[in-house]
């Protein structure tokens, strides 16, 4: 029997294709397995922006590496996969950066995060950490990966600090420049604002520079500050600008106050008109001359009230006022001032001042002669001294007198001493008369004075009896003015205690409102919350119906829509009313035909022509976020074209706020 060959021929076709089929079939298993395990391996070799595609057991690597050390990681990585024969490398780096910034702004109920991040890992990281920080916010993320970060424990140890410090403040923005911070924004309020300041004036993160700080105190409606001087106690409370202006009024105080106790509950806050702490100082110099009052500012008033010593304190008061407040503040008082009581009089003031008097008048009274002798005295003490002076009276029988002219010279020098002698001794007799009538004149008035001394002291005595009285009533009505002001003391220190009882039991009050109504906006909030993510679900479940249901075409290459996707689309923009407070999250994704740069394009246009209709159609604009993810997310192997046309594809994912 003879072989046919063409016979065999037939039978080697059907065997031919169903080796075809089979090979193909398997191939792309293997490809998948492959492609699994290598992912895993770079994942678990912290390389997941590594990407891989098989040709039957040939690998092509893609994607962008964190550093220059890592495209040969991840190369050696997915060699190291059992079944692997050749890894083609095709990765690229992240741009490197000279100045590593970040930074993050707070406004209009938005966190806008911006700058670097070195990898998609520490992205997540920073996502959580302002997450965590600001859980009711809407977070834009607008960072982008570069190489150059400092070393990322310091680095991301500054962000979280940055992060919890702008979650004090009602709107501002902290940046990371390297590892300087910056820190800049108005406080939410005044506890706010002294937290603030207790962080950024103590010990930073390990590593971290504090490189700026422009925190303004919150700014208040209306600006208010008073000072309370009463039972040796100044309460100082209200707002004041800055720190700087509230450590002056308080060494202000001190100086002016002396030894009285201080109690400092003062706030800082924005909004102090013109000329404010010039008004504060003169009020707070002036309330020092009273015995008690208030002192208080509300925007541009000033007002003063209280009790002063008498009225001359009340006036020097209110003329300090006016002449220290600058003239941007209108000022009123209610100044009070005790009257005065006439005090007893002070006879012994009286009787110094009688005895002033008296003693003047002695001083300017002529005094008499001690003695009746002594003029006789003096006029024997000068005869004697004029005879031993006096010439001999006859000089014509001295046996000296030789010339007579000189003769009678001498004798008339004699006759005439003899007549001035006579002259003299006239003289002294009037005098002598004179003397003994001023004697008899001063002994009637020493007489008289006697008298009048005698009645002096009589009424010295009387006005003593009379001090002493007055001192006695005086030490009475001091012991009882003592006593006066201890029991008004005693009072006072009483009401003090009951109005701090008061406060103390007000705090109280408030702190348990508070804590009342903070567990009830966490409750609601907690509810808002399930009831959010409720109806989050609920749109996410009915707009995966539409989409299974519908068709969303582009053409070719292209982010134009096709007209059959309309009805799919109006069809979720009705969807959309049922979670109208979700977030709509609409990703991009192609297959891998092209260049991944350009995929990555094309999957962000075609999400944001999604985002347009979407708008047309009535769905809020700030609700709607496009994301293009390229050809990195296939949801099958891009070896068929079925397979492609799976990847080619519009994914949207409802976000509860």
């Amino acid at each position: 029997m003879r072989c046919n060959p063409w016979r065999w021929l037939w039978g080697l076709i059907p065997i031919a294709m169903l080796s075809w089929i089979a090979f193909n079939w398997e191939r792309n298993s293997i490809e998948a397995d492959l492609a699994r395990r290598a992912q895993e391996a770079l994942g678990k070799a912290g390389l997941g922006w590594a990407e891989t595609s098989f040709s039957g057991r040939d690998a092509l690597l893609t994607g962008r590496a964190y550093d220059d050390g890592e495209p040969k990681r991840a190369l050696d990585t997915a060699r190291g996969v059992w079944g692997v024969r050749v890894v083609e490398g095709r990765t690229d780096l992240i741009p490197k950066v000279d100045k590593f910034g970040w930074g993050a702004s707070l406004k209009n109920g938005r966190l806008a995060l911006s700058g670097h991040v070195p990898s998609e890992e520490v992205r997540r990281t920073v996502l959580g950490a302002a997450k965590s920080s600001f859980p009711q916010l809407v977070i834009d993320d607008a960072m982008q990966l570069a190489r150059g970060a400092p070393p990322q424990d310091i680095w991301l140890g500054g962000i979280d600090f940055g992060l919890r410090q702008l979650a004090q403040l009602s709107q501002g923005n902290v940046d990371l420049e390297g590892t300087a911070l910056s820190l800049a924004g108005e406080a939410v309020d005044a506890s706010a604002y002294k937290s603030l300041r207790a962080a950024l004036g103590g010990k930073l993160p390990a590593g971290i520079k504090l490189a700026g700080d422009n925190i303004s105190p919150p700014q208040v409606k209306v600006f208010a500050w008073s000072a309370k001087f009463a039972a040796n106690q100044l309460l100082l409370s209200g707002h004041v600008p800055s720190e700087r202006a509230r450590e002056e009024l308080f060494m202000l105080a001190k100086k002016r106050f002396g030894k009285v106790a201080i109690v400092d509950r003062m706030e800082t806050a924005a909004g102090a008109p013109d000329g404010w702490p010039k008004a504060a100082a003169a009020a707070l110099d002036q309330l020092a001359y009273l015995d008690d009052g208030v002192v208080s500012t509300r925007a541009n008033q000033l007002s003063v009230s209280g009790m002063a010593r008498d009225e001359g304190t009340a006036d020097t008061v209110r003329k300090g006022l006016k002449s220290q407040v600058p003239a941007t503040f209108k000022t009123s008082d209610k100044i009070q001032y005790r009257e005065v009581s006439m005090a007893p009089t002070d006879y012994s003031q009286r009787w110094k001042e009688a005895e002033a008097r008296w003693a003047a008048i002695e001083e300017s009274r002529p005094r008499p002669p001690e003695s009746k002798d002594d003029g006789e005295a003096w006029w024997k003490a000068a005869q004697k001294q004029l005879a031993a002076a006096r010439p001999a009276p006859r000089y014509e029988s001295a046996p000296e007198a030789k010339d007579d002219g000189r003769v009678m010279r001498l004798n008339s020098a004699w006759l005439d001493m003899e007549l001035r002698w006579g002259s003299q001794n006239e003289d002294y007799e009037r005098r002598r008369l004179a003397d003994e009538e001023r004697d008899r004149a001063w002994r009637e008035r020493e007489e008289r004075w006697a008298a009048i001394a005698a009645e002096h002291d009589r009424r010295r005595a009387a006005e003593e009896a009379r001090n002493r009285a007055w001192r006695e009533r005086e030490e009475q009505w001091a012991l009882a003015a003592a006593e006066q002001a201890r029991r008004k003391a005693d009072e006072e220190a009483r009401r003090l205690a009951w109005i701090e009882a008061e406060e103390r039991w007000a705090a109280d009050a408030e702190a348990y409102r508070r804590r009342q109504i903070a567990e009830d906006q966490k409750r609601m909030a907690a509810m808002e919350v399930a009831e959010r993510r409720f109806e989050a679900d609920k749109c996410q479940v009915m707009m995966q119906d539409v989409v299974k249901k519908g068709k969303i075409l582009f053409k070719t290459g292209s982010a134009d829509l096709d007209n059959k996707s309309a009805p799919t689309l109006n069809s979720l923009a009705k969807v959309t009313s049922v979670c109208p407070r979700a977030r709509v999250e609409i990703s991009g994704h192609t297959d891998s035909v092209g260049s991944p740069d350009k995929n990555l394009k094309l999957s962000e246009k075609r999400a944001q022509s999604i985002v347009a209709f979407l708008s047309k159609a009535g769905v809020d604009t700030a609700r709607l976020t496009a994301i293009g993810y390229g050809q990195t997310r296939p949801i099958a192997p891009n070896d068929t074209a079925e397979n492609k046309s799976k990847n080619r594809r519009i994914e949207f994912a409802v976000i509860a706020n």
